[in-house]
């Protein structure tokens, strides 16, 4: 079996510099992590006893209409490139993960565990997934916020989307500043030139995306970049951004982006629109591990995943980013590991992993390097549920 396994602090400080520093902890969460660390104590021995008693109740929860998604041992093991050329197909109860109103919730224990709790252990540690524990105190709660603050709001409106789709125009490949708002565009920062591949990537993407692929649906967004991009590029000519927190209440939004909570997202099923493509570019690989005030939930990306599938037409698309850019390869920089979790962080994606995130979805072009993107469609497994919402 495989231990905790920690980072020296060198190395997780360079992973995080410049791009997602944790902010200073909270007493609460001090207090919190002492209690737990001291188990001989009776007030440790009160926490885990609690923790254990919550997360016992949620489990069964979660795995509520899961099915073939939650199953650990859904891989197809074989040559180097066994992901990329043979995707996994099964079955998928649409009906059953959509009708989960679990999966949206937001944590109701706060701030998070910085250890795997007891209960789900085994889920976490499947097929070999290496554990980096304590990696990261909680971010912010903001993640399940439901207003948006008035800064946010400014940079969904008509004027700055259109401003930000100027800059993406006529921009090199050098990182992208979004002068108006004093900051980088997306995930640019220093010498990293992220925003300028991802334009590149839907430019080459175009040539396989037929015309018909006109109404996207972007998963998590801070600030609508991908939305933007998928617009000007023409990729899309209208854009759902899935976002927990509720952007329609921003007084003024773009006229071809429209925000959906995941809550609406799930109710809208089986009768709401189907999506002709997908975006998810560095949202889902934090799901499910508490750092933004959602539940602790081992399957929650592969959940979220399938809930994607179950909503997009046949044949279509999903943009899936970044990296890992090979068999064996990961979603971050840096990483030591194929298949690991940087508990409560986010995970990097190995071969097994990525098997099982992507259940149906067939990889049409590899990401180049770790920060352009891949371009999967869809796959229609014999025996679905999902087509039929049963």
């Amino acid at each position: 079996s495989i231990g905790n396994v920690l980072l020296p602090a060198e190395v997780a400080a360079s992973i995080w510099e410049g791009w997602m520093p944790p902010p200073p902890p909270s007493p609460e969460w001090e207090a919190y992590k002492a209690s737990a660390e001291q188990l001989g104590s009776a007030a440790g021995r009160a926490l885990v006893a609690s923790e254990s008693a919550y997360y016992g109740r949620l489990r069964p929860l979660l795995l509520e209409g899961c099915g073939a998604v939650c199953d650990h041992s859904l891989h197809r093991p074989g040559p180097d490139l066994g992901f990329w050329l043979s995707p996994v197909v099964a079955p998928v109860n649409c009906a059953g993960l959509l009708g989960n109103r679990q999966l949206t919730e937001s944590a109701h224990l706060w701030p998070p565990p910085s250890t795997v709790p007891v209960t789900f252990e085994m889920d976490f540690r499947a097929v070999g997934v290496a554990i980096v524990e304590k990696y990261m105190t909680p971010y912010n709660r903001s993640g399940h916020t439901a207003a948006p603050t008035p800064k946010r709001c400014r940079w969904w409106e008509p004027e700055a989307v259109e401003n930000l789709k100027g800059l993406l125009r006529g921009m090199n490949d050098q990182p992208l500043w979004w002068k108006g708002f004093d900051r980088y565009v997306g995930y640019d920062f220093d010498d990293l030139n992220t925003t300028w591949r991802f334009v590149q990537d839907l430019h080459e993407f175009k040539s396989d995306i037929e015309d018909t692929a006109r109404h996207w649906l972007v998963l998590g967004s801070e600030n609508p970049w991908i939305e933007a991009a998928l617009l000007e590029t023409g990729v899309a000519t209208k854009v759902t951004t899935l976002e927990y927190t509720e952007l329609a209440r921003c007084p003024s939004l773009h006229p071809d982006i429209h925000p959906v909570t995941p809550s609406q997202f799930s109710a809208d099923y089986p009768g709401g629109e189907r999506f002709d493509g997908f975006v998810q570019y560095s949202s889902v690989e934090h799901s499910g591990l508490g750092a933004y005030g959602d539940e602790i939930n081992p399957w929650a990306d592969r959940q979220t995943i399938a809930q994607l599938w179950c909503r997009g037409v046949e044949g279509a698309w999903f943009i899936m980013g970044p990296g890992p850019p090979g068999p064996g390869g990961s979603t971050w920089e840096n990483s030591r590991y194929p298949d690991k979790i940087y508990f409560n962080a986010g995970r990097d994606y190995g071969v097994g992993s990525m098997q099982r995130l992507m259940l149906n979805w067939q990889l049409v072009r590899p990401a180049k390097t770790l920060w352009n993107v891949h371009l999967f469609r869809r796959l229609e497994p014999s025996g679905d549920v999902g087509s039929s919402g049963t």
